[in-house]
């Protein structure tokens, strides 16, 4: 059987080389009659001895190249062929004439030159070493980095996120080209700016919820951090039924402990008989700020009272506006007064004026002028 040459749909080279043999010789190489060098594909050639096609691998052996072995002993003027067969290659092919597809391996080398247009992420197949790219390197922080290497950055004197200490924190600018830091906040405080800069404060304008308390079959209730120095200035809004008589009122009290002197006050209050009542107390022992006065299962006072600077070391004043619906009472009141003691408080108790069982809910708001 003859070898197919080339393969379907392939192009070849070939060059006849042409021995007359001086007798003896059992291999060839080097040049023939005509002066050409030997020189084929292993794989891609055909020995002729006086016109017969020898069998490769039987009859003689190529491997290299350049030389044929393995044969017979040659006899004087014993006539020797050797069709070889070359793969073909193309200095220059117009676009024009290419089919198909052209793999990564058949293409040696490529002039960046010759490139025009533009090719795509998805026509590279596998990738392109750096070596082969005319910027193999970028620069980082005044250091140019090859490529898949690596470099060490000098961050000494700039600021890092280890400065950020606490959760919360952010960074500015505090000039030009100056990171700096930010601490946290407190609760309710805004994010503002002062001096060029932004810094935080107590938020202004309009009310801040702070919390809401209810309390059931109490004789006293205690909320002991509630004011401090976000806010100068706290409303109360709730309901309140008291057994027993009385109306509600407060103490205000630091570290636990509940202020029993001290309140003064003036009160004005009318029922709908047109009945008026007026009170007063100079040093008494708190405020009174519900005006609830009947069983509870049927009594209910609804109060909105304002406490100005509790926190401050200043005299705290309160107003309180009330109004009660107590089995066939109803009645409507306003208190106002001042404790007139320099203390900044951070809390306040709730009883009833009668030391009576107290139940109801409240909701406390903070802000400033």
């Amino acid at each position: 059987m003859i070898d197919q040459y080339p393969p379907a749909n392939g192009v070849l080279t070939s060059l006849i080389w042409r021995k007359t043999a001086a007798g003896g010789e059992t291999s060839l190489s080097g040049y023939d009659n005509a002066s050409q060098a030997l020189s084929y594909t292993p794989g891609q050639e055909q020995v002729y001895l006086n016109g017969i096609l020898l069998v490769r691998g039987s009859d003689y052996t190529a491997t290299n190249g350049t030389s044929i072995t393995g044969l017979a002993a040659l006899a004087a003027d014993d006539f020797v062929q050797v069709n070889c067969y070359n793969n073909f290659s193309v200095a220059s092919l117009p676009s024009t004439s290419i089919t198909g597809e052209i793999t990564n391996s058949q293409i040696t080398s490529l002039a960046t030159s010759k490139l025009t247009g533009t090719i795509t992420n998805a026509q590279l197949a596998g990738s392109i070493s750096n070596d082969k790219l005319s910027n193999s390197s970028i620069t980082i922080n005044g250091s140019a980095v090859s490529l898949g290497g690596s470099t060490s950055i000098d961050i000494s004197g700039k600021t890092d996120k280890s400065t950020l200490t606490t959760t919360g924190d952010i960074y500015y600018a505090s000039s030009a080209n100056t990171p700096a830091r930010l601490g946290i906040g407190s609760t309710n405080q805004v994010l503002t700016v002062s001096g060029g800069i932004p810094s935080w404060a107590t938020a202004g304008g309009g009310l801040v919820k702070i919390a809401t308390h209810s309390w059931t079959g109490v004789t006293t209730y205690t909320i002991s951090d509630v004011f401090s120095n976000t806010y100068e200035h706290y409303l109360l809004v709730g309901e309140e039924r008291t057994v027993g008589g009385g109306g509600l009122a407060i103490r205000l009290l630091v570290s636990g402990t509940a202020s029993s002197t001290s309140y003064s006050s003036a009160a004005f209050r009318v029922d709908l008989g047109g009945s008026t009542f007026t009170e007063g107390q100079t040093n008494g022992s708190r405020w009174k700020i519900g005006n609830s006065n009947g069983d509870a299962s049927t009594g209910r006072g609804m109060f909105v009272t304002q406490l100005w600077y509790p926190n401050q070391a200043n005299w705290t004043h309160f107003a309180s506006q009330m109004t009660t619906v107590a089995g066939g009472s109803k009645r409507q009141g306003f208190e106002m007064g001042f404790h007139e003691q320099e203390t900044a408080y951070t809390g306040l108790q709730l009883s009833s004026t009668t030391d009576g069982n107290i139940r109801g809910k409240m909701t406390i708001y903070g802000y400033s002028l």
